[in-house]
């Protein structure tokens, strides 16, 4: 691929490695956090008020929309106590299956994107997508949506090749 081995072995030392039971919420609607997570084994529902948005499968990722505008903001000088209170969560996340999710959190991230800025670049057109198709979704718009599923979809498989897995 387009990153070298150090860059993949970076991203393997820094990830979490967190255990979620069937049935267990991994994030909540207006929780605040720095953290975005990777599908390794199980899968997800994204939803709003119990109405399933996406589900969310091995290989998907979730939370970069957060993790994104933390980089963002936290590299345009807000302290990262300020950055963290003022973004919350959009969906509630759901396992739907004992997961095994891999964390990313906000310190190590910048790490990354200043190892390999094309990472931050991937995780920023996957968050205007996702954000973009919760959008429609919350206004009931269907035309389109399935171009923005696709565009969301192929964008996951570039990243995920990106990072060499």
């Amino acid at each position: 691929g387009d990153v070298d081995e150090s860059c993949v072995q970076l991203f393997a030392k820094v990830v979490q490695r967190r255990i979620y039971k069937a049935g267990d919420f991994v994030t909540r609607v207006g929780d605040t956090g720095d953290v975005m997570f990777f599908i390794s084994q199980g899968s997800c529902n994204a939803t709003i008020g119990g109405e399933v948005l996406e589900r969310l499968e091995e290989g998907q990722c979730f939370g970069e929309v957060v993790l994104t505008k933390m980089i963002h903001r936290t590299q345009q000088g807000m302290s990262r106590a300020d950055a963290v209170k003022s973004l919350e969560r959009m969906a509630d996340v759901v396992a739907v299956s004992d997961c095994v999710l891999f964390a990313l959190g906000l310190e190590h991230a910048n790490g990354l994107v200043k190892k390999v800025p094309r990472i931050y670049y991937s995780l920023e057109q996957l968050s205007k997508i996702r954000t973009n198709r919760l959008l429609q979704q919350i206004n009931g718009l269907s035309e389109g949506q399935k171009d923005v599923e696709k565009r969301l979809q192929d964008m996951e498989v570039r990243f995920w090749a990106f990072l060499g897995a």
